[in-house]
């Protein structure tokens, strides 16, 4: 009984618990998933005869019973964590929540109530006035609305409060165990591709030997939608990134490269670009500070900078100069011009953002009718299809969803992590934020493009939490502590 009870206030199994409550916080942004016979463009696939619907809220019964298990292990946690809730988070902090809870019971309660037409100007050609019907906000949607929100965003302001709180080990030791059981769930998609849609994978890489090939297969594994599998391999990608910064090994370096170049071949395009510009910029950085240390990782990674400088040459200035335009220039065509990735989502934010009315910039219009509206209106309005159920750019998505002062709120929050990154480079000397820096820049571009993003009430946000924030959290922890050895020495002598 006695090592029970000692198990139970061990840093071990706190940290354990965090990640478990982190996992139920998340569960709040789901929306719906339920099986569905008739296919529409209106339905999110995710294994067969499954579909996820982020306009819907979630069955009853499916909202409770996660609800009944997350309170009793926050409560606990956060007991635990704030020594029995005598240290409670900043007083500035309380304040600008209830302000928050304030703001949000106004605009999940005050808005409209019953069917009603909106009427929305169209941002493309013709500027026609599109008239949008919305059958209503349920009274039941606007309380699990306000109850995810308010699960959502009070945990981060407990993650970001007492993370810092674990045990400096036990923080290291649950990061290898999630990136483990992430890596193998991407390890599962890998082999899954391999086995089931090898064939497109083949014919997708001979289009990159071909004058002016072009992909025409999408593999997307058993997940059922191409953009979710390249989210997963990224976050693949960036896991054995951080690993190899934490611990160098060559296996972790290879690991990358082969995500990159596997992410080029199944086309999914804005993790394959972000992830090679980090692949790059990660082995120019890791030499430069671990040379001595890490002599062999070091070397590996001046190698892959010496394979893209030829392989560059070979493509500018090698005998034929057509290489460039009969190979690379396809690709980065086929992922700007009209219609596809970048046009298509400046597109989706230009008819997301035409919505906006003075009484939506300050409230937003919540998450439910934004979705279902936006769908409705994006149909309408735009001059070509696309099958996307929001703006496919998060910071347009928490505009819509949370008015300005939503919008204000995130920018201030990466302005404070990048300034508490920078303040770690410079002053506690910490060469690991160059990545960490490196990291988030390109995930605020991923988030312009895609709709997932840490702060953005969706599903991948609870991988984005454990994969970018934590490791982060633990690097400001043993940068603190490294300070303080420091300081004490000094002291000493």
């Amino acid at each position: 009984m006695k090592c029970a009870s000692k198990f139970y206030k061990s840093p071990i199994f706190i940290a354990i618990l965090f990640c478990v409550v982190t996992i139920f916080a998340c569960t709040f942004s789901i929306g719906r998933i339920e099986p569905f016979t008739d296919k529409t463009i209106y339905d999110v696939e995710f294994f067969e005869g499954w579909g996820y619907f982020p306009n819907k809220a979630p069955h009853l019964l499916s909202f409770i019973i996660p609800l009944i298990i997350y309170l009793p292990l926050f409560i606990y946690l956060f007991y635990t964590l704030s020594d029995g809730f005598k240290h409670l988070p900043h007083k500035a902090l309380m304040i600008g929540f209830l302000c928050f809870v304030i703001f949000r019971a106004v605009s999940c309660f005050a808005f409209n109530y019953g069917a009603k037409t909106f009427y929305f100007t169209s941002p493309f050609d013709d500027h026609n006035l599109v008239a949008v019907f919305y059958p209503g906000f349920s009274f039941y949607e606007r309380i699990v609305t306000f109850i995810e929100e308010m699960i959502f965003y009070s945990y981060l302001i407990f993650f970001f409060t007492y993370c810092k709180k674990l045990n400096t080990k036990a923080m290291k030791y649950t990061i290898y165990g999630v990136f483990a059981i992430i890596g193998l769930f991407v390890l599962s998609l890998l082999i899954y591709s391999f086995i089931v849609q090898g064939y497109m994978i083949i014919y997708n890489v001979k289009n990159y030997f071909q004058p002016n090939g072009e992909m025409y297969l999408y593999i997307f594994s058993y997940l059922n939608q191409r953009n979710i599998f390249g989210l997963f391999l990224m976050l693949g990608f960036y896991i054995a990134l951080i690993i190899f910064y934490m611990k160098p090994n060559p296996i972790f370096l290879f690991t990358q490269c082969f995500l990159v170049l596997f992410l080029f071949a199944i086309l999914s395009k804005t993790p394959a670009i972000l992830t090679y510009f980090a692949f790059v910029i990660s082995c120019v950085i890791f030499p430069i500070f671990n040379l001595k240390k890490h002599k062999i990782s070091s070397i590996l990674c001046l190698t892959c900078i010496l394979i893209n400088i030829i392989f560059y040459i070979v493509i500018f200035v090698g005998k034929d100069a057509s290489i460039y335009h009969r190979y690379v220039l396809p690709f980065f065509q086929e992922f700007f011009v009209k219609n596809k990735t970048v046009s298509m989502r400046r597109a989706l934010t230009k008819c997301c953002l035409s919505m906006m009315s003075p009484l939506t910039w300050v409230f937003g219009y919540t998450k439910f009718p934004y979705t279902t509206l936006f769908r409705s209106y994006k149909e309408l309005a735009m001059p070509f299809p696309d099958p996307a159920y929001n703006a496919h750019n998060s910071f347009a998505n928490i505009m819509m969803e949370f008015g300005l002062p939503g919008f204000v709120l995130v920018v201030l929050a990466f302005v404070v992590l990048y300034y508490k990154m920078i303040k770690h480079l410079f002053v506690a000397k910490n060469p690991n934020m160059l990545l960490f820096l490196l990291v988030f820049s390109l995930n605020i571009v991923y988030s312009y493009l895609e709709p997932h993003m840490a702060f953005q009430r969706e599903l991948p946000s609870f991988f984005l939490l454990l994969i970018f924030y934590y490791p982060l959290e633990y690097e400001f922890k043993k940068s603190e502590n490294i300070e303080k050895k420091n300081i004490l020495i000094k002291g000493l002598l």
